[in-house]
């Protein structure tokens, strides 16, 4: 589970490099009426990720 969360967190590290990520997350918070402060929890949000949940998530 560790290094499933790893790579998740190294995916994301890159994507947040191109102008593509910004401007997508923000046009989704935009859209979408959320605050743009939480692209900045997705470290905290993939790291409290439970084997459980995933299965869950995964049956679903």
């Amino acid at each position: 589970m560790s290094k499933l969360k790893q790579n998740m967190m190294n995916h994301h590290a890159g994507r947040t490099k191109s102008n593509d990520y910004w401007l997508a997350s923000l046009s989704h918070s935009w859209i979408d009426g959320e605050d743009p402060s939480r692209m900045n929890d997705f470290y905290t949000s993939a790291d409290g990720i439970s084997a459980r949940e995933l299965r869950e998530s995964a049956n679903e």
